[in-house]
């Protein structure tokens, strides 16, 4: 993984939210974007509330279920938008996620 940019990780994410359309058809309708959060993919972890969660969290319950389920090898996660490599990434992973999940409901 590298630092990408904003528009990068938007892109990355709107891969990831084609799988999505594809594997979980209305995925959008059962993520709670006041809970998103794409630095958490175990909830409860960190000091943050149980319903607190990443995109495959919300979907599968953790991080690692999604991605097992999805297929995704351990180090591509950032490819389809669901990890970043740096912590300011998440909030640009944030933002995208919420336009992409908006844009479907």
């Amino acid at each position: 993984m590298s630092d990408y940019t904003p528009d990068e990780l938007h892109e990355h994410a709107a891969v990831g939210a084609a799988m999505l359309d594809r594997a979980v058809p209305g995925w959008a309708e059962r993520i709670n974007l006041d809970a998103l959060d794409m630095s958490v993919g175990e909830p409860g972890f960190y000091g943050k509330a149980a319903d607190c969660g990443c995109i495959l969290s919300q979907l599968y319950g953790t991080y690692n279920a999604g991605r097992v389920a999805l297929d995704v090898d351990l180090d591509a996660g950032d490819r389809f938008g669901f990890i970043s490599d740096f912590t300011a990434g998440y909030s640009a992973l944030d933002a995208a996620w919420t336009k992409l999940v908006k844009a479907r409901t």
